[in-house]
């Protein structure tokens, strides 16, 4: 017969069954004892260890910036080594009605990568391990279309010219005056929003494309190409009144009022076409 009992040790492990012999040995001490590992006869749940200092900071950094996470608020990422550079920008934006979330390198950034919604990325151009135009580049790779502006401790005109032909907003020299920093960001806004008003038309467009049929989509290349109905049932090997068909179709399908229009939103969605000239 065995009973449950007890152990007490210097790092405790929680979730630890033990059961002893009635008889514990004679020099056994019951505070603190050895346990022969064939009288641990089961575990009632996972070990839980105690996390790292800096796991315990990073967990405290993530969780501070989900708590001052404000719907329908712009979000600015803050990606920077210096740890007192990050705190410091987080209060001043945080302050101006700012979401903020920080990062203390580029990796972390790719990492925990947003999805979407409205914001820009405040970058430190030197980092250890991958620097500020490595990440940019990486975030080209990988569809992130957040825009960026760069922060530098110098004004390296080489690496601004680099930035600025990348797409970047802004190039920034630390220490920044409040305004120069909020017109960026403020600029930084108006061209994310215009972007992805434009990607929004894009794909919209591109969907009613998709939903042409096989003949549609002939049709439609001949009335780009600035044809009559009857000159695209000749190329086409179909009744004129044939064309008129499939052409209303078309044009229903891709909301189009008049023909100028729907050039306009094909040439919008990148579709290539050439008119006839005269």
């Amino acid at each position: 017969m065995f009973d449950a009992v007890s152990c007490t040790a210097t790092h405790p492990v929680a979730g630890v069954i033990i059961r002893f012999p009635n008889q514990l040995p004679a020099s056994s001490n019951p505070a603190i004892c050895i346990i022969p590992a064939n009288w641990c006869i089961s575990w009632s749940f996972p070990v839980k260890t105690e996390p790292k200092r800096e796991d315990k900071q990073e967990v405290t950094r993530q969780s501070r910036d989900a708590k001052s996470s404000h719907p329908g608020r712009p979000t600015a990422y803050v990606v920077d080594d210096d740890e007192a550079m990050r705190k410091s920008l987080a209060r001043l934006l945080r302050s101006a009605d700012w979401n903020v979330e920080t990062f203390a390198s580029g990796s972390e950034f790719l990492e925990r990568a947003p999805a979407g919604g409205r914001g820009c990325i405040l970058l430190d151009v030197k980092m250890p391990g991958m620097d500020g135009l490595e990440l940019h580049e990486s975030m080209t790779r990988a569809g992130i279309s957040l825009p960026v502006i760069f922060l530098s401790g110098n004004s390296d005109i080489p690496i601004s010219v680099r930035a600025m032909k990348r797409g970047a907003v802004d190039f920034l020299v630390k220490p920044v005056e409040e305004e120069v920093l909020f017109q960026a960001m403020a600029q930084a806004i108006r061209r994310h929003d215009a972007e992805s008003a434009a990607r929004h038309d894009r794909d919209r467009i591109a969907s009613r494309l998709a939903s042409l049929s096989p003949r549609e989509q002939e049709v439609l290349k001949h009335v780009l190409q600035g044809r009559l109905n009857k000159e695209i049932g000749y190329a086409l090997g179909i009744a004129e009144k044939t064309v008129k068909v499939h052409r209303s179709r078309l044009m229903e399908k891709m909301e189009a009022r008049s023909v100028a229009e729907l050039v306009h939103m094909c040439d919008s969605a990148g579709i290539e076409f050439h008119r006839d000239k005269g």
